[in-house]
C-alpha cells in the first residue's frame, strides 16, 4: 500500500488528471431532458447539467444533482406544483451512461422517477441547491452494467473534516454546455448530440456554513496553456472530488481512494481572468441530503 502524500494542485501532472476523468466517469452522468418520439411536435435534446450516481443505505440509487437542474425536469415537487405540458408530448429523462464515442438512447419516463429537492432558484445563485433523483429499481441492472452508484453512506463526516484542506486538490466531474456537439440533421428530422466531459483540478478558497448546509468556493483562474471551459454552465450538479494521492511505481503518483466531497451549483462572472464555482460541500450531502432521503423514503439508522 502506497502511502499518502501531499502535493500542491500546481504540482499534479496532467497525465494524472487524465487518470481521474477515467477514474471518475463511471460515476458521472449528463443530464437531458428528451423527447423523440416519432409523432411529436416537439422533438428535443435538452441539456440540463451533470450529476453523480449515488446509492444510500446500498437501498435507494439515483442521481444526486443541484437543485436547480431538478427543477427543469417537468414533474410535480414537493409542494405540487407541475409544469404543464402538451398531453401528446411525454419528455423523458435522459442520461449519458456510455463512452463519447459510443451511440445510446436511454431513458427514463419521468413519471417513473422520484426527486427530492432542497432549493433550485433557476434564476440566480441561491443555495441551499441540491436535489436526489431517484431512478426506479427496475433501470439499476442496466446502468449499473456500464456505471457505478457511489455509496454516500460508506463514509463517516469525520472523514472529511481535515482542517488542512483548504488548499488541497479537489476534481470536478462534470459536463459543461461549451463541449456539446449538435449533430441533428432538421431535414431529416433526426435529433443527435455528443455530450464531452469535463474532469479539471481545483482547490477550496474558502469554505462557510449557512443555514446547516456547507459550502465551498472553488477558484477558476484561466491560463492560456490550458484548456478550462470558458463558460461553466452544465456543470451544475458536478460532482466534487476528494482523491487522496499515494507514491506509485517509480516516480508516478496514483489515487489512493476517492471521496464525494460536494457538488457544483453555480458561477460567478469571470472577472481579470478569474471567476469562483459554488459547491455545496460534504456535510451537505453525507449529512443534510442523507438525512431528508432517508426521512422520505422510510429508511432509519440504527
Amino acid at each position: 500500500m502506497g502511502q499518502t502524500i501531499e502535493i500542491p494542485a500546481s504540482e499534479i501532472p496532467d497525465g494524472f488528471i487524465s487518470q481521474m476523468y477515467r477514474l471518475l466517469s463511471v460515476y458521472f452522468t449528463t443530464i437531458l431532458l428528451v423527447n423523440l418520439q416519432n409523432d411529436s411536435p416537439d422533438k428535443v435534446i435538452k441539456q440540463l447539467g451533470s450529476g453523480t450516481f449515488a446509492s444510500i443505505d446500498n437501498k435507494y440509487f439515483g442521481i444526486i444533482t443541484a437543485g436547480h437542474v431538478a427543477s427543469d425536469i417537468p414533474i410535480k415537487d414537493q409542494t405540487n406544483k407541475q409544469i404543464l405540458i402538451p398531453e401528446n408530448i411525454r419528455y423523458r429523462l435522459g442520461l449519458v451512461i456510455r463512452k463519447e464515442e459510443e451511440f445510446q438512447r436511454f431513458s427514463i419516463p419521468i413519471d417513473q422517477i422520484d426527486i427530492l429537492k432542497v432549493g433550485g432558484d433557476r434564476e440566480s445563485c441561491h443555495w441551499p441547491d441540491i436535489a436526489f433523483i431517484k431512478i426506479p429499481d427496475y433501470f439499476i441492472g442496466e446502468i449499473r452494467a456500464v456505471k457505478s452508484f457511489y455509496n454516500l453512506t460508506a463514509y463517516r463526516i469525520d472523514d472529511f473534516n481535515n482542517p488542512e484542506k483548504v488548499g488541497d486538490p479537489y476534481f470536478i466531474m462534470g459536463s459543461p454546455k461549451v463541449g456539446t456537439i449538435d449533430l441533428s440533421d432538421i431535414d431529416n428530422e433526426i435529433i443527435e448530440k455528443k455530450f464531452l466531459g469535463f474532469c479539471g483540478l481545483t482547490v477550496i478558497e474558502r469554505e462557510f456554513i449557512e443555514s446547516d448546509y456547507d459550502y465551498y468556493e472553488l477558484p477558476v483562474d484561466y491560463v492560456e496553456e490550458e484548456y478550462i471551459p470558458e463558460d461553466f454552465t452544465g456543470i451544475s450538479g458536478s460532482g466534487v472530488w476528494k482523491i487522496p494521492i499515494k507514491n506509485g511505481k517509480g516516480d508516478t503518483i496514483a489515487a489512493k481512494n476517492i471521496h464525494l466531497a460536494g457538488l457544483v451549483i453555480c458561477q460567478t462572472d469571470v472577472q481579470e481572468n478569474h471567476r469562483i464555482l459554488l459547491a455545496h460541500g460534504a456535510m451537505s450531502l453525507h449529512v443534510r441530503l442523507v438525512e431528508l432521503i432517508r426521512k422520505k423514503y422510510g429508511t432509519i439508522e440504527l
